[in-house]
């Protein structure tokens, strides 16, 4: 993927509602690239993402889109907005959806 400069954030997830409970996960992007990605919580999150198991496991399965169920708040947000909004260009590019078809043709339990 082509380095994207303003594409700099720290992203902490929340899933609710899964058969384990709350799950917490994070991810830091640095450049356009995802250069973290962990279960937990990370003490210098400048944004969260909420959403509900069943939104979060068919965003994973290409069954809804991401910036779709943003729009229409089963993707809850807080924090720093303008970082966050920042991203769209990265999730829009034709890498960032060839990785997300890579990603899905992983063999992923849900």
């Amino acid at each position: 993927m082509p380095e994207r400069p303003q594409a700099n954030i720290v992203l902490q997830y929340v899933v609710t509602g899964g058969p384990d409970g709350e799950v917490k996960y994070f991810q830091k992007w640095d450049k356009g690239f995802l250069v973290e990605n962990d279960i937990g919580e990370t003490d210098d999150a400048e944004a969260m993402l909420t959403t509900s198991y069943t939104d979060s496991v068919a965003i994973a399965k290409g069954e809804l889109n991401a910036q779709q169920a943003f729009m229409t708040g089963k993707v809850r947000s807080t924090g720093n907005m303008a970082k966050l909004m920042a991203l769209m260009p990265l999730t829009n590019s034709p890498e960032y959806r060839k990785w997300e078809e890579d990603t899905r043709s992983l063999d992923i339990e849900y």
